[in-house]
């Protein structure tokens, strides 16, 4: 071998020597690219997955509050709806007492609201036409009591029950509607008593 030949191959050697730590120099940075891409991968998907977590539950949280309210509304309505049907049908079954208990009930109203002085009793139609024999006599005679007179009027009322009372152009109102809104909270509130009796109970 000449030594050009010597110096030639050294060169190679050498070139060879310096490729093959270059490349695992280069293997080696390219491992640990990797493994911090794949670090920083890592953290960015596990960032990803706590918020996209953190949004779930905020979603949610804001879904079960609307839910609640929209529950709430419900039950409030249900519950009005259900109180309201309730006093409808008191209502109703006053006005459709027996003929006795009716007049009983008229009578109890009478001494509420009758005063001194000369008064006028108006009726509606179906009370007039089913009045008991003695209701004229009662009633003046529970004027008498208060210092008083009342007359009976033949004009009816234009009231679907109870009655409307007159002295001297002051009119009382002692119709079924006027002593159920005047007494509306006391009644709600009994209804109510009632109604959710047992959710009340609950613990």
């Amino acid at each position: 071998m000449t030594g050009t030949e010597k110096i030639l191959k050294h060169i190679e050697d050498e070139t060879q020597a310096q490729t093959a730590a270059l490349l695992q120099e280069a293997r080696a940075r390219e491992a640990e690219i990797l493994s911090a891409a794949e670090k920083e991968a890592a953290q960015i998907i596990n960032e990803g997955q706590k918020k996209a977590e953190l949004q779930e539950k905020e979603e949610a949280r804001r879904l079960e509050t609307a839910l609640a309210a929209r529950h709430r509304r419900a039950l409030l309505k249900v519950r009005g709806e259900l109180v309201q049907e309730s006093l409808d049908l008191a209502y109703e079954r006053l006005k459709d007492l027996p003929r006795e208990e009716y007049f009983a009930f008229l009578y109890q109203q009478l001494e509420k609201q009758a005063g001194p002085g000369e008064g006028v009793l108006q009726l509606n139609d179906r009370d007039l036409d089913r009045l008991p024999g003695d209701f004229v006599e009662k009633i003046r005679a529970l004027a008498a009591k208060k210092g008083g007179s009342l007359m009976l009027s033949h004009d009816p009322a234009d009231i679907d029950g109870g009655f409307l009372l007159s002295y001297g152009g002051i009119l009382e109102n002692g119709s079924l509607r006027a002593i159920f809104e005047a007494r509306a909270d006391e009644l709600k509130d009994a209804v109510c008593a009632v109604l959710f009796a047992q959710e009340q109970d609950a613990p």
